[in-house]
Protein backbone atom coordinates (compact mmCIF):
# COMPACT_ATOMS: atom_id res chain seq x y z
CA UNK A 1 0.00 0.00 0.00
CA UNK A 2 1.58 3.17 -0.73
CA UNK A 3 -1.58 5.20 -0.21
CA UNK A 4 -1.56 8.67 1.46
CA UNK A 5 -4.27 11.20 2.96
CA UNK A 6 -3.70 14.79 4.44
CA UNK A 7 -2.16 15.53 7.66
CA UNK A 8 -4.45 15.23 10.63
CA UNK A 9 -6.63 12.60 8.50
CA UNK A 10 -5.01 9.52 8.99
CA UNK A 11 -5.89 5.73 6.48
CA UNK A 12 -7.67 4.41 9.14
CA UNK A 13 -9.23 0.77 6.71
CA UNK A 14 -7.87 -1.17 3.62
CA UNK A 15 -10.31 -3.25 1.74
CA UNK A 16 -8.34 -5.09 -1.24
CA UNK A 17 -10.46 -6.92 -4.13
CA UNK A 18 -8.80 -9.40 -5.98
CA UNK A 19 -10.98 -9.57 -8.80
CA UNK A 20 -10.93 -13.40 -8.42
CA UNK A 21 -13.90 -13.66 -5.67
CA UNK A 22 -11.46 -12.99 -2.78
CA UNK A 23 -10.81 -10.24 -0.77
CA UNK A 24 -8.82 -8.46 2.25
CA UNK A 25 -8.45 -5.98 5.01
CA UNK A 26 -4.75 -5.61 5.59
CA UNK A 27 -2.67 -3.16 4.69
CA UNK A 28 -0.11 -4.81 2.99
CA UNK A 29 -1.53 -8.29 2.17
CA UNK A 30 0.02 -11.23 0.14
CA UNK A 31 -2.06 -13.25 -1.91
CA UNK A 32 -1.66 -15.99 -4.62
CA UNK A 33 -3.87 -15.81 -8.11
CA UNK A 34 -4.13 -19.65 -8.92
CA UNK A 35 -5.51 -19.26 -12.55
CA UNK A 36 -4.19 -17.39 -15.58
CA UNK A 37 -5.52 -14.15 -17.06
CA UNK A 38 -6.33 -10.66 -15.86
CA UNK A 39 -7.43 -9.07 -13.15
CA UNK A 40 -8.03 -5.61 -11.88
CA UNK A 41 -7.64 -5.25 -8.79
CA UNK A 42 -8.95 -2.46 -6.47
CA UNK A 43 -7.65 -0.86 -3.14
CA UNK A 44 -10.02 1.16 -1.64
CA UNK A 45 -8.49 3.01 1.76
CA UNK A 46 -10.98 5.38 4.02
CA UNK A 47 -10.17 8.02 6.35
CA UNK A 48 -12.77 9.28 9.36
CA UNK A 49 -14.03 11.57 6.71
CA UNK A 50 -13.03 10.49 3.12
CA UNK A 51 -12.12 7.42 0.97
CA UNK A 52 -10.12 6.78 -1.90
CA UNK A 53 -10.13 3.79 -5.01
CA UNK A 54 -7.21 2.89 -6.93
CA UNK A 55 -7.27 -0.17 -9.38
CA UNK A 56 -4.04 -1.72 -10.88
CA UNK A 57 -4.93 -4.37 -13.47
CA UNK A 58 -2.60 -7.54 -12.88
CA UNK A 59 -1.70 -10.10 -15.86
CA UNK A 60 -1.55 -13.68 -14.30
CA UNK A 61 0.60 -15.57 -16.86
CA UNK A 62 0.02 -19.39 -17.26
CA UNK A 63 2.97 -21.47 -16.20
CA UNK A 64 4.55 -23.50 -18.90
CA UNK A 65 4.57 -27.32 -19.03
CA UNK A 66 8.41 -28.78 -19.89
CA UNK A 67 8.14 -32.09 -22.02
CA UNK A 68 9.98 -34.09 -24.07
CA UNK A 69 10.50 -37.26 -26.40
CA UNK A 70 13.97 -38.78 -27.30
CA UNK A 71 14.59 -41.72 -29.81
CA UNK A 72 16.06 -44.06 -27.37
CA UNK A 73 16.50 -44.55 -23.83
CA UNK A 74 19.31 -46.92 -24.12
CA UNK A 75 21.86 -48.47 -25.74
CA UNK A 76 25.77 -49.53 -26.25
CA UNK A 77 28.13 -46.40 -25.57
CA UNK A 78 28.66 -44.12 -27.22
CA UNK A 79 25.41 -43.23 -27.51
CA UNK A 80 23.84 -40.56 -29.70
CA UNK A 81 20.56 -39.60 -28.69
CA UNK A 82 18.40 -37.19 -30.33
CA UNK A 83 15.58 -35.38 -28.24
CA UNK A 84 12.20 -33.85 -29.20
CA UNK A 85 11.07 -30.57 -26.89
CA UNK A 86 7.38 -30.89 -26.57
CA UNK A 87 6.64 -28.14 -24.23
CA UNK A 88 3.99 -25.96 -24.42
CA UNK A 89 3.74 -23.16 -26.63
CA UNK A 90 4.32 -20.29 -24.37
CA UNK A 91 7.82 -21.76 -23.52
CA UNK A 92 10.57 -19.65 -25.21
CA UNK A 93 13.76 -20.64 -23.51
CA UNK A 94 14.64 -23.93 -22.51
CA UNK A 95 18.04 -25.43 -20.33
CA UNK A 96 18.88 -28.50 -20.88
CA UNK A 97 20.85 -30.77 -18.39
CA UNK A 98 22.17 -34.01 -19.35
CA UNK A 99 23.52 -35.58 -16.26
CA UNK A 100 26.89 -36.11 -17.38
CA UNK A 101 28.80 -33.21 -16.17
CA UNK A 102 28.63 -32.09 -19.91
CA UNK A 103 27.96 -27.95 -20.46
CA UNK A 104 24.49 -27.05 -20.49
CA UNK A 105 22.47 -26.87 -23.62
CA UNK A 106 20.10 -24.17 -24.41
CA UNK A 107 19.01 -25.78 -28.24
CA UNK A 108 15.09 -26.27 -28.54
CA UNK A 109 15.75 -29.87 -30.06
CA UNK A 110 19.37 -30.90 -29.22
CA UNK A 111 21.16 -34.26 -29.75
CA UNK A 112 23.68 -35.62 -27.04
CA UNK A 113 26.14 -38.07 -26.80
CA UNK A 114 26.37 -40.32 -24.10
CA UNK A 115 29.89 -42.21 -23.23
CA UNK A 116 30.12 -44.88 -20.40
CA UNK A 117 33.91 -45.24 -19.23
CA UNK A 118 32.82 -47.18 -15.76
CA UNK A 119 32.10 -50.37 -17.08
CA UNK A 120 28.85 -51.11 -15.90
CA UNK A 121 25.74 -50.01 -16.67
CA UNK A 122 25.27 -46.36 -16.09
CA UNK A 123 22.19 -44.56 -15.86
CA UNK A 124 22.02 -40.56 -16.64
CA UNK A 125 19.18 -38.19 -14.79
CA UNK A 126 17.92 -35.56 -17.95
CA UNK A 127 16.37 -32.27 -17.08
CA UNK A 128 14.94 -30.05 -18.99
CA UNK A 129 14.11 -26.68 -17.79
CA UNK A 130 11.43 -24.84 -19.43
CA UNK A 131 10.51 -20.21 -19.41
CA UNK A 132 8.31 -18.39 -20.94
CA UNK A 133 9.07 -14.63 -21.38
CA UNK A 134 7.63 -13.60 -18.24
CA UNK A 135 10.25 -16.07 -16.57
CA UNK A 136 7.72 -18.53 -15.43
CA UNK A 137 9.21 -22.17 -15.27
CA UNK A 138 8.34 -25.59 -15.44
CA UNK A 139 10.96 -28.85 -15.24
CA UNK A 140 10.62 -32.57 -15.74
CA UNK A 141 13.05 -34.94 -15.79
CA UNK A 142 13.78 -38.27 -17.53
CA UNK A 143 16.92 -40.86 -17.79
CA UNK A 144 18.72 -42.82 -20.31
CA UNK A 145 20.67 -45.66 -19.71
CA UNK A 146 24.22 -46.28 -21.40
CA UNK A 147 25.68 -49.82 -21.72
CA UNK A 148 29.27 -50.30 -21.49
CA UNK A 149 31.36 -51.74 -24.62
CA UNK A 150 33.64 -54.72 -24.70
CA UNK A 151 37.14 -54.09 -24.59
CA UNK A 152 38.77 -56.53 -27.83
CA UNK A 153 42.41 -57.44 -27.96
CA UNK A 154 44.13 -60.96 -28.66
CA UNK A 155 47.88 -62.35 -28.56
CA UNK A 156 48.98 -64.90 -31.49
CA UNK A 157 52.26 -66.54 -31.26
CA UNK A 158 52.89 -65.91 -35.46
CA UNK A 159 56.36 -65.70 -37.10
CA UNK A 160 57.45 -65.26 -40.29
CA UNK A 161 57.29 -68.42 -41.95
CA UNK A 162 56.43 -70.16 -44.81
CA UNK A 163 52.85 -72.51 -45.05
CA UNK A 164 51.52 -74.27 -43.61
CA UNK A 165 51.34 -71.61 -41.07
CA UNK A 166 49.74 -73.21 -37.70
CA UNK A 167 49.23 -69.89 -35.75
CA UNK A 168 47.43 -70.05 -32.19
CA UNK A 169 45.13 -67.06 -30.94
CA UNK A 170 44.54 -66.22 -27.63
CA UNK A 171 41.62 -64.41 -26.28
CA UNK A 172 42.27 -61.35 -24.03
CA UNK A 173 39.31 -59.47 -24.36
CA UNK A 174 37.34 -58.23 -21.19
CA UNK A 175 33.46 -57.73 -20.78
CA UNK A 176 32.13 -59.95 -23.18
CA UNK A 177 30.74 -63.07 -23.93
CA UNK A 178 30.65 -64.44 -26.79
CA UNK A 179 33.22 -63.79 -29.72
CA UNK A 180 33.60 -64.30 -33.65
CA UNK A 181 36.57 -64.54 -35.41
CA UNK A 182 37.71 -64.31 -39.30
CA UNK A 183 40.79 -65.18 -40.06
CA UNK A 184 40.47 -63.38 -43.15
CA UNK A 185 41.62 -65.90 -45.23
CA UNK A 186 38.06 -66.95 -46.70
CA UNK A 187 37.66 -70.14 -44.40
CA UNK A 188 34.91 -70.22 -42.01
CA UNK A 189 34.60 -67.83 -39.28
CA UNK A 190 35.09 -69.44 -35.74
CA UNK A 191 33.49 -69.32 -32.49
CA UNK A 192 36.15 -70.99 -30.39
CA UNK A 193 37.27 -68.98 -27.37
CA UNK A 194 41.13 -69.06 -28.23
CA UNK A 195 41.58 -71.18 -31.88
CA UNK A 196 44.12 -72.13 -33.82
CA UNK A 197 44.60 -71.95 -37.33
CA UNK A 198 46.18 -73.54 -40.44
CA UNK A 199 47.17 -70.67 -43.03
CA UNK A 200 47.88 -72.22 -46.90
CA UNK A 201 49.78 -70.38 -48.92
CA UNK A 202 50.71 -72.04 -52.53
CA UNK A 203 50.80 -68.83 -54.78
CA UNK A 204 54.21 -67.57 -55.40
CA UNK A 205 53.51 -64.17 -53.38
CA UNK A 206 53.45 -63.18 -49.63
CA UNK A 207 50.12 -62.58 -48.74
CA UNK A 208 48.85 -60.94 -45.85
CA UNK A 209 45.77 -62.10 -43.73
CA UNK A 210 43.83 -59.79 -41.71
CA UNK A 211 42.58 -61.21 -38.78
CA UNK A 212 39.18 -59.87 -37.09
CA UNK A 213 37.95 -60.59 -33.61
CA UNK A 214 34.34 -59.23 -32.70
CA UNK A 215 33.42 -59.44 -29.06
CA UNK A 216 29.88 -59.10 -28.31
CA UNK A 217 28.75 -58.12 -24.45
CA UNK A 218 25.29 -59.54 -22.87
CA UNK A 219 23.59 -56.40 -23.91
CA UNK A 220 24.79 -56.84 -27.64
CA UNK A 221 27.75 -54.18 -27.22
CA UNK A 222 30.27 -54.86 -29.85
CA UNK A 223 34.48 -53.87 -30.31
CA UNK A 224 36.44 -55.34 -32.54
CA UNK A 225 40.34 -55.79 -32.60
CA UNK A 226 42.36 -56.36 -36.14
CA UNK A 227 45.84 -57.63 -36.76
CA UNK A 228 47.42 -58.99 -39.90
CA UNK A 229 48.95 -62.23 -40.47
CA UNK A 230 52.03 -62.80 -42.94
CA UNK A 231 52.04 -65.84 -44.81
CA UNK A 232 55.15 -66.85 -46.87
CA UNK A 233 54.12 -68.91 -50.25
CA UNK A 234 54.82 -72.81 -49.41
CA UNK A 235 58.19 -73.97 -51.18
CA UNK A 236 57.30 -76.04 -53.86
CA UNK A 237 60.40 -76.86 -55.52
CA UNK A 238 61.57 -78.70 -58.35
CA UNK A 239 63.94 -79.35 -61.47
CA UNK A 240 65.31 -81.54 -64.05
CA UNK A 241 69.04 -82.16 -64.84
CA UNK A 242 70.95 -82.80 -68.07
CA UNK A 243 72.33 -85.36 -69.02
CA UNK A 244 70.59 -87.33 -66.58
CA UNK A 245 72.47 -90.60 -67.68
CA UNK A 246 75.57 -91.49 -68.92
CA UNK A 247 79.33 -93.14 -68.66
CA UNK A 248 81.17 -92.87 -65.70
CA UNK A 249 82.63 -90.08 -64.51
CA UNK A 250 79.39 -88.48 -65.40
CA UNK A 251 79.10 -84.63 -64.57
CA UNK A 252 75.95 -82.70 -64.31
CA UNK A 253 75.40 -79.29 -63.80
CA UNK A 254 72.30 -78.56 -61.67
CA UNK A 255 70.26 -75.67 -62.52
CA UNK A 256 69.00 -73.27 -60.43
CA UNK A 257 65.43 -73.01 -59.22
CA UNK A 258 62.63 -70.15 -59.53
CA UNK A 259 62.11 -68.79 -55.89
CA UNK A 260 64.58 -70.43 -53.92
CA UNK A 261 67.27 -68.60 -52.11
CA UNK A 262 69.33 -70.81 -50.03
CA UNK A 263 70.12 -73.98 -51.12
CA UNK A 264 71.59 -77.32 -49.97
CA UNK A 265 71.86 -80.28 -52.36
CA UNK A 266 71.75 -83.93 -52.10
CA UNK A 267 73.59 -85.73 -54.69
CA UNK A 268 72.87 -89.31 -53.41
CA UNK A 269 75.97 -90.38 -53.45
CA UNK A 270 77.07 -89.20 -50.06
CA UNK A 271 77.90 -85.83 -51.14
CA UNK A 272 76.27 -82.92 -51.01
CA UNK A 273 76.82 -79.32 -52.47
CA UNK A 274 75.33 -75.60 -52.27
CA UNK A 275 75.01 -72.65 -54.69
CA UNK A 276 72.21 -72.11 -57.19
CA UNK A 277 73.72 -74.30 -60.16
CA UNK A 278 76.45 -76.79 -58.76
CA UNK A 279 78.65 -79.00 -60.81
CA UNK A 280 78.98 -82.67 -59.65
CA UNK A 281 80.85 -85.53 -60.94
CA UNK A 282 79.14 -89.09 -60.16
CA UNK A 283 81.75 -91.71 -60.37
CA UNK A 284 80.36 -95.57 -61.13
CA UNK A 285 82.85 -98.01 -59.87
CA UNK A 286 81.44 -100.94 -59.47
CA UNK A 287 80.29 -103.09 -63.16
CA UNK A 288 76.65 -102.77 -63.17
CA UNK A 289 74.30 -99.27 -63.64
CA UNK A 290 74.14 -96.73 -60.67
CA UNK A 291 70.57 -95.17 -60.37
Amino acid sequence: DNSTSAVGDPIISWNWDFDDGTTSTQQNPNHMYTVPGFYDMILTVNTAFCSGTDTVQINVENIPTANFTMDTTNGCADLLVNFTNTSSANAVSFIWDFGDGSPIDTNMNPSHVFINPYGVDTTYTVLLIAQTAFGCIDDIIQTVTVFPNPNASFTDNAVLDCAPLVVNFTNTSTGSTSQTWNFGDGTPISNALSPSHIYQNTTQFINNHLVELIVLSTNGCSDTARKNITVYPEPQFGFSINPDSGCSPLVVTFPSVIGAVIYNWDFGDGTTGVGPTPNHTFVNNLTNNLI
